[in-house]
């Protein structure tokens, strides 16, 4: 059986919203938005910098037939990112 990787480029973008009773603010994830190369999405992040409260432009191993994730790859960060968004624990 042969792997057949292929990468995604993508940024996503982070909010903070307020939750619960107390209003408190926490960091959330907004919808990510695909990007066809790695220059754009490193290019959309530094455009979405100054609009959102966090950015990463990322790249994302993965294989269709078997629905198993490879590497992934952070290109570009701004701002303020939650715990465990860059691939770490």
């Amino acid at each position: 059986m042969v792997i057949t990787m292929k990468t995604y480029c993508f940024t996503q973008t982070f909010s903070y919203q307020k939750t619960g009773k107390n209003g408190a603010l926490k960091l959330t994830p907004d919808q990510p938005t695909n990007c066809s190369s790695r220059e754009e999405a490193m290019n959309k992040a530094e455009r979405l910098s100054d609009k959102r409260d966090g950015v990463i432009a990322a790249m994302q191993e993965f294989d269709e037939s078997s629905s198993e994730y490879g590497q992934f790859t952070v290109l570009a960060k701004y701002g303020n990112i939650p715990p465990g968004a860059l691939g770490e624990e």
